[in-house]
């Protein structure tokens, strides 16, 4: 299965590579949080499939490779006006990708209020589908 998770609609800069997780959503390079009053950041995001075969009953959910429970920090929605309504941690389902379809979504970061951030990368997307043969 060759689902990719990308930057940007060029789809060349890849967060996610065949399922590994290259690159953090929210870079310390470019999106700065304070670490102390809380932030929210917002990226919207480009999955296609790249591979050979037609992929279905995607899901793609939160993950927080620490014990902490942070992934509850990530809600994830089809657009950005759903990320007002989106629960933290739940998973999102994407429709049904043929070769070379891509869809879009987006995916919004909330550091509480007075938690710090200590540039949160072990914040991951785990997806999940299965691949029509």
């Amino acid at each position: 299965m060759a689902l990719n998770v990308y930057k940007t609609s060029n789809l060349v800069d890849a967060y996610s590579k065949d399922g590994a997780y290259t690159d953090p959503i929210f870079p310390s390079s470019s999106v700065r949080f304070d670490g102390v009053s809380g932030q929210t950041r917002d990226v919207k995001l480009f999955m296609r499939n790249d591979g050979a075969q037609t992929v279905i009953a995607i899901t793609v959910t939160p993950k927080d490779s620490d014990v902490g429970g942070e992934e509850v920090w990530l809600k994830l929605a089809d657009t950005l006006a759903g990320l007002d309504v989106a629960v933290g941690g739940a998973a999102l389902d994407i429709p049904d990708l043929v070769i070379g379809a891509t869809h879009t979504f987006w995916s919004r970061c909330i550091v509480p209020a007075s938690t710090p951030s200590e540039l949160k990368q072990n914040l991951a997307l785990r997806v999940q589908a299965q691949v029509v043969a």
